[in-house]
Order: C-alpha cells, then sequence, then structure tokens
C-alpha cells in the first residue's frame, strides 16, 4: 500500500517536497523498512521525503497548537486520549486480523493490546531524577500490606507526574508487574464514571468487562501482578475502588491535596528541586548543555522558579533554539508576572502554561477561602504571613484564620516555613496579582506595604494601621 501511495504521488502535476501518510494505528516494522527504503530512494534522485504519522504522533503536534486542540478537542486530556489510543490500537489489530485471516470458517485472532500501552510517553527532553524515584520503587517492590497505596504529593506544576512516568518507565517495576501498567488521568472534572474506568482497566489487561462489582473488579486483578496508576487525583472517591485486596498488584496515585495522601500506606512529597539541578533542568530543556544559558537571564529565571519543574520546562523550552535576546523578553514577562506568555507545549504534559495549572488549584477552592486568598495578593516578594497578619487581612477570627490557612497548606498552594507562617511560591503570588481587579490599588498597597514593613514584621496586628495611614494620602 505504501509503495502504491508513493507512486501516485509522483504523478502529482505539481512538485512534492514532503508527502505524509497518516494512520489511526500503530506502523509496522513492515511499514517503516517500506519508508527507509524509499527516502534512500528518493534522496538520491531528489524526490520527495515520505513520512509516516501515526496517531501518538498527531496527537503530540497537535498538543503544539493549544488554540487549535481548544478548538476541536476542548478539555480532552490523558486518559481520555490514552483509551483513543488504545480503541483505535484495537480497531487496526481487528483490521489485520480480518485481512489476514484465512477462510471464514476458521477462527479470528485479535492481537493482544500491549499491557503497558495506557503509560503516556516520556517527552523529549525527560530528564532522569534517580533520587526520587529510588524510594517510590523501593516501597512499590517491597510493600507488602493487604492494600498497598503509594502516594505522590505535591504542589501544582512540582513534577508529580513526570516522575510517576519515570517509575513506570523503569524496567524492575516492569518486571514486577508483568500482567501491565493501566494509567488513568483522573483530573478535576472527572466525569468518567466508575463503571466506565474499570472497563478501562479490564480493556488494558486484554480481559473481559461485563458489569462492576467489588467481586467482579477482585476476580479482575485475581492472580495477577498490575500497577494502577491514578494521576491528578482530587476527592477520596477516585481513590476507594481501587483499595480492594489485589494480591500482587499495587497502586500509585498523585494529588495535590495532603489529606488524600494520608490514605496511602506510604506517601512521598515531590518537592522543588535546589539550584543545582535547577540549573541543569533549565539547561537541559533549552538545549544549552553544549553552550551556557545567557547570564545573568538564567540566574533571574531560576530565581523566579525557585525550583518549581514546570516552570523550568515550560520556560526552558519555550526558549530552545531562541537567541540570548528572547531570554531577555522572557525574564522581562517574568517581572511583569505575564505567566500567560510562557505558553509552549510540553509533550504528555496536562497543562500548557503556569497560569492555568496555578489556576486550576485556586478555582476549585470553595468561595471564601478563594477571596482569601485572591487578597494575598498584597504580600510582598518572599514575605512570610503569620496568622495574625492573616486576621488583618482577612477580617476573620482567630479559628476561622487557621483553619483557612491549614486548608491553603493541604491544597499546596502555601507552604508553611520554620516559624509556621504561611508562604506562597512566587508564581503563585504572580498569578493572584494578575487576577486582582484594580493593578493601580494594588500597586498602591504594595508601596504602602513596603514602606511599613519593619514595623508589620515584628509587629504584624499593626498591618492595618500602618497600611491604613500610608493609604490614607491617596484617598
Amino acid at each position: 500500500m505504501i509503495v502504491a501511495r508513493q507512486r501516485k504521488a509522483e504523478t502529482f502535476p505539481s512538485k512534492l517536497d514532503h508527502y505524509a501518510i497518516i494512520t489511526t494505528g500503530k506502523i509496522s516494522a513492515a511499514a517503516q523498512l517500506a519508508v527507509q527504503t524509499i527516502n534512500q530512494e528518493h534522496e538520491g534522485s531528489g524526490l520527495f521525503a515520505v513520512e509516516l504519522l501515526a496517531w501518538e504522533k498527531i496527537t503530540n503536534l497537535l498538543r503544539q497548537y493549544p488554540d487549535i486542540e481548544q478548538q476541536f478537542y476542548g478539555s480532552l486530556r490523558g486518559e481520555e486520549i490514552s483509551q483513543m489510543n488504545a480503541k483505535l490500537d484495537y480497531l487496526a489489530t481487528l483490521s489485520e486480523s480480518a485481512a489476514s485471516a484465512s477462510p471464514a470458517n476458521e477462527p479470528k485472532s485479535v492481537k493482544p493490546l500491549d499491557p503497558y500501552s495506557t503509560v503516556p510517553p516520556q517527552p523529549p527532553n525527560y530528564i532522569v531524577r534517580s533520587e526520587v524515584y529510588e524510594p517510590i520503587i523501593q516501597d512499590l517492590l517491597s510493600t507488602t500490606s493487604n492494600v498497598a497505596l503509594t502516594a505522590l504529593e505535591g504542589m501544582g506544576g512540582v513534577g508529580k507526574t513526570m516522575v510517576a512516568l519515570g517509575v513506570c518507565s523503569d524496567e524492575r517495576i516492569r518486571q514486577a508487574f508483568p500482567d501491565g501498567i493501566v494509567w488513568l488521568t483522573i483530573g478535576k472534572q472527572a466525569d468518567m464514571p466508575l463503571e466506565k474506568r474499570i472497563e478501562y482497566v479490564a480493556k488494558a489487561l486484554n480481559s473481559d468487562f461485563r458489569e462492576y462489582t467489588e467481586a467482579t473488579y477482585r476476580t479482575l486483578m485475581k492472580d495477577k501482578a498490575v500497577l494502577i496508576v491514578l494521576d491528578d487525583v482530587w476527592t477520596p472517591g477516585a481513590i476507594g475502588p481501587f483499595r480492594l485486596y489485589a494480591g500482587r498488584s499495587r497502586l500509585l496515585y498523585t494529588t495535590r491535596d495532603k489529606t488524600l495522601s494520608s490514605l496511602g500506606d506510604n506517601k512521598h512529597e515531590i518537592g522543588i528541586v535546589d539550584e543545582e539541578h535547577a540549573r541543569c533542568f533549565l539547561a537541559h530543556w533549552s538545549g544549552r548543555e553544549a553552550k551556557a544559558p545567557p547570564e545573568p537571564y538564567a540566574s533571574h529565571i531560576l530565581s523566579e522558579c525557585q525550583g518549581l519543574v514546570l516552570g523550568l520546562a515550560l520556560i526552558g523550552s519555550t526558549l530552545r533554539g531562541q537567541p540570548d535576546s528572547e531570554w531577555a523578553h522572557v525574564v522581562s514577562d517574568l517581572k511583569k508576572a505575564r505567566l500567560k506568555n510562557i505558553v509552549r507545549p510540553i509533550s504528555s504534559q496536562a497543562y500548557n502554561t503556569l497560569h492555568g495549572c496555578i489556576a486550576l488549584s485556586v478555582n476549585a477552592l470553595e468561595r471564601e477561602p478563594r477571596k482569601r486568598y485572591l487578597k494575598l495578593a498584597v504580600l510582598l516578594e518572599d514575605m512570610s504571613a503569620p496568622e495574625k497578619l492573616l486576621q488583618c487581612i482577612w477580617g476573620e477570627d482567630e479559628g476561622e484564620v487557621h483553619r483557612t490557612a491549614r486548608l491553603f497548606v493541604d491544597r499546596s498552594l502555601a507552604t508553611r516555613d520554620a516559624e509556621d507562617n504561611i508562604r506562597l511560591h512566587d508564581f503563585q503570588l504572580d498569578y493572584i496579582r494578575g487576577e486582582h481587579p484594580k493593578p493601580a490599588v494594588l500597586a498602591l498597597a504594595h508601596s504602602a506595604l513596603l514602606r511599613s514593613i519593619h514595623v508589620i514584621r515584628s509587629h504584624p496586628g499593626q498591618f492595618t494601621s500602618q497600611m491604613s495611614g500610608r493609604l490614607l494620602a491617596h484617598i
């Protein structure tokens, strides 16, 4: 078929430079060899190049143009795409079997799915973080409890999904779970019914499925060694059905919510990377391993990212192949908190912008906590906020302030310092500043706070009186 298509293309009235053959199925080794042979012949005669595009490559190309992806596919994410891949591969095997089958009275065999086919591919510039993977791998290999759960928790953009991908790609894990690894992306707006999720698991394991009950799930997992991965979990209900006793099988899930990570037998907090690793990440993603990233721009980017892996990856991929002058433009955007301007997508990455990643966590809050979080826009960069100060900013009593601060920490929207004060990452602060309805008013508040910071740090309860006095002149 490929040769026939190539010969037909050679008869086109206009000269071709490139000819793409697109398929929704997997590309066979024979097809790859045929294309390679054609390209060798064409190279010598000055004819067009031939390329095979499979569904996986098409989806990766699509993610490079988020506007088009959003227009045609909306909120379609990893789980749905993986399901489409699996179904298309299944249809392809049916087609191949029908084409090569013997007479109709003989049974037709269907090629089983790859038991690891639902695991998303690693991005092209993937970096191995063995110091993070190893403890997780050891937990998965050595856990002996009847309900074996391992949780990866951390703020949005810290790299939980990438760590889970690295674990799933480790050869020791694949050997320990020979019956398969099934990856399901849950997400905030998860609308797939439980029965469909279990059906998805069954099909990925080449097993029959009729209806879901605890008994049928136990039967499905009986005598199997399977690793189930739930990525981006937001509610306990997404975990519960998979906590059933499942023999040699294990469950790994990622979440931003510390209260959910406590459901696991083992939990690992995926934190920010140190400056040395952050510099390596930035150089790797920007393609500057051989030639050092330009200064002072690289140092400023590292300072702004504060070890956040998603920030380093997005900014680095944006600057890949770009001249030094472009680094200056990106630094300018960072200084002005223009998170929406950094939009180069990353293959297999659920969030195409820092802004979108942080917005998802903030918008998941109830109305009142969200209003309080947005009020933190008044804080200065690298400023810790004791609860006494938060009482002044929010106008709430001590108990309500403590509960709200704890909620923000649990949701990875803030961290606590050594003195138990809460603190926001610079990118989180940039986000809520960008959401403020009156930037000029916020700028005045920052100016007033800066002039009063020496008093407020020692006496946070004086925040209101200090700010009122400073702002009176502008009323």
